[in-house]
């Protein structure tokens, strides 16, 4: 390369000096003697990395493991049967050893990593097992095991090397010796486990350019990418990187909301695996991590709507032990055992590390029991979704059955699963699903299944020319998505609706079963059906044995008298309603038709006398003024939940029970207060109003309160100010009135625009520290934002 450089620095200088000198030479004769010298032929060649792994089956034969599922231990298996004593079954003491080689068979340097990747373990049986890999080990070298060196073979990556160099056409000889404890008693009889065994390589820092060696000494194991657009009726873009040649592994995914996507553009996800943690991250002794850069196009300019990102590290370590940091701070994540899955909520990407101790193990705490023994199980709440019965819903993807395209079919009952969203721990990593089955045989096209499932949005598919005997059970999750937890479901999405329709009205008289149940992972016998519910087609629904009344209403006067007649679900037409003396020390759902069903408090009040109502889709009017009480329900010590409704102007609660306002949306101007109630709980609501009075915490008398305020956007198109003058916040909290036994505030993963003074605001003189306010883990001295909001971490 040097010498081609000198010639063409020749060249060039030859060709300016006879510039000159035909300049100076014009007009005169002339005659030169002449010659060349030319360089040809440069052609530059891109090095190849290939690297592959060999077992040895004598000393002078070997056979290739290709990225074929080709086992070299167990029971029975291609491989593994030519392996010594490989088709006896396992007992204490047992030793098998395989003999491999790793070649680099490609043209340039490389480094590479060992890992022992376990997939799947029954009855603990990797509690007994230990490994150990001996280098430069050939066919026969081991004669014993020693297990001095040896590990525990662990659910997940067991990555046994740190970066070994290996040089081109050079071959490494080791030998994988697993070993079954010698005290392992009758507990693992009949216990198995799956494994693989990976090699992962990528280049080194060998070959020079023409400074140093240096310039691949940072190289990256791998990259990945995916990309896709907002498709109509889907709230959001879910992208997911997978391994090379391997699609069944995830290292990563992003699910964005619609709301923080530029306008028709196609998201980008890249993820790319670093050698080394981000600058400043220190990984202490007995630590791993797994460092990536993750980069994310298609997002709106200064987006500051939450992304969720999820990042797969190895299965089964205690979650204690997982720490999450981007650049060089520690942010909160969620990581789950059984799938290995970190997730956490971003507005901006690169880079990030996960910390973990690859030693540490994830155990399940005591399954709680009450005084008779008698084990207690998690609740879910269930309702009937009559708004979403026989109307066009926007299907926009399927399952592992047959896709919508072409099919006209409607729901012709649907209900919506709600989970608490406070897992009890022992709970927490349960498999859980929503079990369907017939009670008939089920022909090729006749049934049609569909709903909302979170990040999905509205899935529908039906069963085309699959065919099921009466009775069985479909796990409808399980079907969209592989394994899911009982944590995914409650904390993480918390409300799934499912439904049913005919698609040839072939199914009369059949009756259609849903089941939430909760699985044991580790005893997959033991299950529990947290709820059922089931419909007769053409009769009417039940919910754990107990049908549900529906009754349509178009006036006050027909709300009123479907109520009277014993109705617990109504559903209203377009027009405006008010709630009727009728509910008083009822259990109800009043459903509507969006904004065009209208429920009015602008110049009156409900008085509920001790009712639980939930209301769902519809429209709350409230007063047009800076009102503290009067407008909005009163008088309850029960339940009042609003699921999908949106509020115009001011609203306020005045009872001493609970309020919940679910994916609600917030307009118009003036607080929406707590007023005088015992707790109450937004979740995933918009607050998108005209100026920055939003949410007013108020406790009444000696009455404290408890607020929670958790996934919430917080909008405005100008600055508000209380009536003494004072900027206000995302969250006011009025201490003057706080009594002593205290009212706590608790703020997570909530944002908020440049029109608010904060996310939270004292707005009174008294800051009080028996109002206990907490912004994502962060406890706020509230007797330091009487005048400037608190900003959050």
């Amino acid at each position: 390369m040097k010498k081609t450089s000198s010639t063409k620095r020749a060249l060039i200088a030859s060709i300016l000096m006879l510039a000159l000198c035909f300049t100076a030479l014009v007009g005169t004769t002339f005659a030169w003697f002449t010659d060349s010298v030319t360089s040809s032929g440069n052609k530059i060649v891109a090095g190849t990395l290939d690297v592959d792994l060999y077992m040895w089956k004598s000393a002078t034969e070997s056979v290739e493991i290709t990225n074929e599922e080709q086992p070299i231990f167990g029971k029975g298996d291609s491989l593994a049967a030519q392996n010594n004593a490989a088709d006896t079954l396992w007992e204490p003491g047992k030793t098998q050893t395989v003999y491999l080689s790793i070649k680099n068979n490609g043209s340039l340097a490389l480094k590479y990593q060992v890992a022992i990747v376990v997939t799947d373990v029954e009855k603990n049986l990797n509690e007994v097992l230990y490994y150990t890999i001996s280098p430069d080990k050939k066919f026969g070298e081991v004669t014993a095991w020693d297990g001095t060196n040896a590990k525990q073979v662990v659910l997940g990556n067991n990555v046994d090397t740190t970066d070994v160099a290996l040089d081109p056409t050079s071959e490494h000889f080791f030998a994988l010796s697993v070993h079954m404890d010698e005290l392992a008693d009758n507990k693992y009889m009949g216990g198995s486990i799956t494994f693989d065994i990976k090699v992962i390589a990528t280049q080194l820092a060998s070959e020079e350019d023409s400074f140093d060696a240096d310039y691949d000494k940072n190289a990256e194991y791998y990259h990945g990418s995916d990309s896709g657009k907002l498709e109509a009726g889907v709230s959001s873009v879910y992208l997911v990187v997978t391994e090379k040649n391997n699609s069944d592994n995830v290292i990563g995914s992003i699910d964005a909301p619609a709301a923080a996507i530029e306008d028709d553009a196609e998201v980008t996800l890249t993820i790319t695996q670093k050698p080394e943690p981000a600058a400043d991250v220190i990984v202490g002794d007995g630590e791993e991590f797994a460092a990536y850069d993750i980069t994310v196009t298609g997002l709106k300019e200064g987006n500051i709507e939450p992304i969720k990102v999820t990042l797969t590290i190895p299965t089964g370590l205690d979650p204690t032990t997982v720490k999450l940091y981007h650049h060089d701070a520690e942010i909160s994540c969620d990581y789950d055992p059984t799938d290995g899955q970190v997730t956490f909520y971003t507005t901006n990407f690169s880079p990030f590390t996960v910390i973990y101790d690859a030693e540490s193990e994830y155990v399940a705490p005591e399954v709680p029991e009450d005084e008779e023994g008698n084990v207690e199980y998690p609740t879910a709440t269930v309702t009937y979704e009559a708004q979403y019965v026989n109307v066009d819903l926007p299907w926009e993807s399927y399952g592992q059955w047959s896709p919508t395209e072409g099919l006209e079919a409607n729901l012709e009952a649907a209900f919506a699963f709600s989970c608490p969203e406070n897992v009890d721990p022992a709970f927490d990593y349960w498999y859980c699903d929503f079990f369907v089955s017939l009670d008939k045989d089920l022909a090729a096209n006749q049934i049609f299944l569909g709903g909302n499932y979170g990040t999905w949005g509205w899935i529908g598919f039906h069963n085309g020319d699959v065919t099921l005997e009466a009775g069985t059970e479909i796990p409808l999750l399980g079907s969209v998505a592989g394994s899911w937890t009982y944590h995914d479901v409650a904390a993480n999405v918390g409300t799934f609706l499912c439904g049913v329709g005919d698609v040839n009205n072939a199914l009369d008289g059949a009756t259609f079963t849903v089941k939430l149940r909760l699985t044991n992972p580790e005893n997959e016998e033991e299950y529990y059906d947290v709820n059922t519910v089931t419909y007769k087609f053409g009769g009417e629904p039940v919910i754990d044995g107990t049908p549900v009344k529906v009754e349509n209403a178009t006036t006050n006067d027909e709300l009123a008298s479907a109520i009277n007649g014993g109705a617990n679900y109504v559903v209203l037409g377009d027009g405006t309603y008010s709630v009727p003396s009728a509910v008083a020390g009822k259990d109800i759902t009043i459903a509507g038709a969006g904004d065009a069903t209208v429920i009015d408090f602008s110049n009156t009040a409900a008085n509920v006398g001790d009712a639980n109502i939930t209301f769902e889709n519809l429209k709350i009017t409230g007063k047009d003024s800076n009102t503290m009480n009067g407008y909005g329900i009163q008088s309850t010590t029960g339940d009042i939940v609003y699921k999908n409704c949106t509020f115009e102007n001011a609203f306020t609660s005045e009872f001493y029970g609970n309020v919940y306002y679910y994916n609600c949306t917030f307009v118009g101007t003036y607080y929406i207060s707590t007023y005088a109630v015992d707790s109450a709980t937004f979740v995933g609501c918009t607050f998108d109003r005209t100026d920055s009075r939003a949410l007013l915490v108020y406790s009444h008398g000696d009455n404290p309160v408890e607020v929670l305020v958790k996934d919430c956007t917080f909008k405005a198109a100008a600055h508000g100010t209380t009536w003494a003058g004072d900027w206000t916040a995302a969250i006011e909290v009025d201490t003057t009135n706080i009594p002593s036994a205290g009212t706590t505030v608790t703020i997570e993963n909530c944002t908020y625009d440049e029109n608010y003074n904060g996310i939270v605001r004292d707005k009174s003189t008294a800051g009080k520290e028996t109002a206990v306010i907490t912004v994502d883990g962060t406890v706020v001295d509230n007797t330091t934002i009487k005048t400037t909001g608190y900003a959050g971490n």
